[in-house]
């Protein structure tokens, strides 16, 4: 049964087109994610005009997922305007280049992440979890893959059910469009990573992704605290998010 009332539509954020509220999702237990602090989008884009939107969401947080190749080629405007931006690279990059096959598909991709880069995927998550971090943002590039694993593995731990988790990473379907990939990839980017035939955003992937997670650590909360998040911040990091209303 489905138990979500976040209909995954855009946040107003300067140029942002994939800015959307992670909250609105409905635990097992008949809690809700509280809306206002935590989001997940796209490179922000922000100008001067866009003040009124970013004060709207007063982040505390911004965590970028992007290797210092982007971060340098397209820096993020959130620097100097967020109190808090932390560059957290996901390093989807490497791994591709080690080995192309992990670019064939969106499921060998995230595969991939799940096995290999837990440690970083844990770091950003502690992040979250340190007092005074939220409301935060998360951030890649698209908001779809890094952005996409590491959302759902935070509700899939706030204990979301995963046909919920797997709505929200496929609203991103709704928000971005070929002409945005298109620029996305106009400077080379998708030799690393968004590649044009990794662009969708399926159930399915997320689906897999969750699965893979119980299988090699039993739920998302083990896969978390095994690879490097302190019991005690998943704790507070729920009773942050959390609520009964």
């Amino acid at each position: 049964m489905t138990t979500i009332d976040n209909q995954g539509g855009p946040v107003p954020f300067g140029r942002s087109r994939n800015c959307r509220d992670v909250g609105g999702h409905v635990t097992a237990e008949g809690l809700r994610v509280r809306r206002g602090l935590l989001y997940r989008s796209d490179l922000p884009v922000l100008d001067e005009e866009d003040r009124a939107e970013l004060d709207a969401l007063a982040l505390a947080t911004v965590i970028d997922l992007r290797e210092a190749e982007e971060r340098d080629l397209r820096p993020s405007s959130a620097e100097g305007k967020v109190r808090r931006v932390m560059p957290i690279p996901l390093g989807l990059g490497p791994l591709v280049a080690a080995d192309p096959a992990k670019a064939a598909s969106l499921r060998e991709l995230y595969r991939a992440m799940v096995l290999e880069l837990g440690v970083p995927i844990a770091e950003v998550v502690s992040e979250l979890c340190r007092p005074g971090a939220l409301p935060a943002l998360v951030h890649c590039a698209a908001g779809k893959d890094r952005t996409g694993v590491v959302i759902g593995l935070v509700l899939s731990a706030l204990g979301v059910a995963d046909s919920d988790v797997a709505a929200d990473y496929a609203a991103t379907a709704d928000n971005l469009t070929p002409a945005f990939f298109a620029y996305l990839n106009a400077d080379g980017h998708n030799a690393r990573v968004d590649l044009t035939s990794l662009t969708g955003s399926d159930v399915g992937e997320m689906l897999r992704v969750l699965a893979l997670v119980r299988e090699v650590a039993g739920d998302a909360c083990s896969y978390l605290t095994d690879h490097g998040v302190a019991p005690e911040d998943l704790d507070r990091l729920r009773a942050l998010l959390l609520g009964s209303d």
